[in-house]
């Protein structure tokens, strides 16, 4: 026993040589695991702050490409938003400089291709309310159906001596009658001043191609080739014969005779100083087929008084519309009475101002008309020719334009 005693150490030895023994190994295992850990845990912040600091600037980089984008995107809108309305504009121009410009024609004017380019600013304003960017069909343009003062000024006269002679008459007419003839006498109108704006562009055919302003009127432009116009004026004569077939014989001989003034008149710019005035014979031809188509044929003083008046009215309305192209006619060398009267025209017009309203007060006059017809003469007619020739400003093309009635 004592000899195994020996040979196994003591207790507090043996308690003592664990404890030497032991504590060195978990000391180092406690610091070698404290040692990993440390570096595990390094290891672990350092790789966290990586990811955490890749997913911001990923996150970054997304906004920054996302706004980048919608910078482009908004360029890119700005730049097809800026072509849009350059393309509109750029049409928009191209379907003015392409419009149909109104004449100077028949019933319209003295110099129906006289002016050039350099007119062609004021003529458009002119012209604006009866143009839009839709074309028309070129045998309306033709007719000049799309601008009607032409057709009213051609109706006027004949309309004035159907109320005048109806309403003088010693025996007056029915009712039927006189609307009758005020329908026949209006769709004359139509007609009549159809074919003479027809036959005033196949004369100008050539001049009109070469002039800014009526390089597009339907035969200068080709659209409308001068057989096929010959043709629609042959069909307008047509159904104006038509019309004048309706009326007695000796009225039906008086519209026959208009026709060489409807005619020749486009010529008359080329040979004298006062086309306006044959234009207003031309023009007033129906106050004497009015007169005779209500009394049977039968032409009267009052008729021949209420011409007149007709005539120096042209002369007023017409020479103020030729005012607007005085220059470039001068160049062309197409006369008027503009030209002819260009240093005293105000003057010279009052003078045949009176002319007109002395005409329509001799027509009464001679027609025994009612008291009443000499004040309301005075009030509206005279009115609206003073107004006229003393409102108008003749060095101002778009006010000439707007003066003509």
């Amino acid at each position: 026993m004592k000899r195994l005693r020996r040979l196994l150490p003591s207790s507090s030895s043996s308690s003592s040589s664990q404890n030497v023994v032991v504590a060195p190994f978990i000391t180092s295992s406690f610091s070698s695991w404290s040692s990993s850990s440390s570096q595990h845990h390094h290891h672990y912040h350092h790789h966290h702050h990586r990811q955490t600091h890749s997913v911001v600037e990923n996150a970054n980089n997304f906004d920054e490409r996302r706004r980048r984008r919608r910078r482009n995107e908004r360029r890119d809108d700005d730049a097809s938003y800026d072509d849009y309305w350059k393309k509109k504009k750029k049409k928009e121009v191209n379907n003015n400089n392409n419009k149909i410009v109104s004449s100077r024609g028949f019933a319209a004017s003295s110099s129906s291709s006289s002016s050039s380019s350099s007119s062609s600013p004021a003529v458009k304003n002119n012209n604006n309310n009866n143009n839009n960017n839709k074309e028309i069909n070129p045998y309306i343009a033709l007719a000049r159906l799309d601008k009607p003062i032409g057709i009213y000024l051609l109706a006027y006269p004949c309309l004035w001596s159907i109320l005048l002679s109806s309403s003088t008459a010693a025996i007056p007419p029915a009712t039927e009658e006189i609307a009758a003839m005020t329908a026949l006498f209006s769709a004359g109108a139509v007609l009549l001043r159809g074919a003479g704006c027809t036959v005033n562009d196949i004369w100008d055919r050539k001049v009109d191609a070469k002039v800014e302003r009526t390089k597009d009127r339907p035969i200068a432009s080709g659209k409308i080739t001068v057989p096929n116009a010959v043709a629609f004026l042959g069909a307008q004569l047509g159904l104006g014969s038509v019309v004048l077939y309706q009326l007695d014989f000796n009225t039906q001989i008086l519209g026959l005779m208009s026709l060489p003034l409807v005619v020749a008149y486009p010529l008359m710019k080329r040979v004298t100083n006062l086309p306006q005035l044959f234009l207003g014979f031309t023009l007033n031809w129906g106050a004497l087929m009015g007169w005779t188509a209500i009394t049977g044929g039968v032409l009267e003083a009052p008729a021949l008084a209420l011409y007149g008046s007709g005539v120096c009215w042209t002369m007023v309305y017409d020479t103020i519309y030729a005012h607007q192209d005085i220059d470039d006619d001068k160049k062309i060398g197409v006369k008027s009475s503009a030209r002819l009267f260009e240093n005293n025209t105000k003057g010279i017009l009052s003078t045949f101002g009176i002319g007109a309203i002395s005409g329509l007060l001799a027509s009464g006059y001679l027609a025994d008309a009612h008291w009443a017809f000499y004040p309301f003469l005075l009030s509206t007619a005279g009115t609206h020719l003073f107004w006229q020739i003393y409102t108008v400003d003749l060095k101002n093309r778009k006010d000439c334009g707007d003066n003509f009635e």
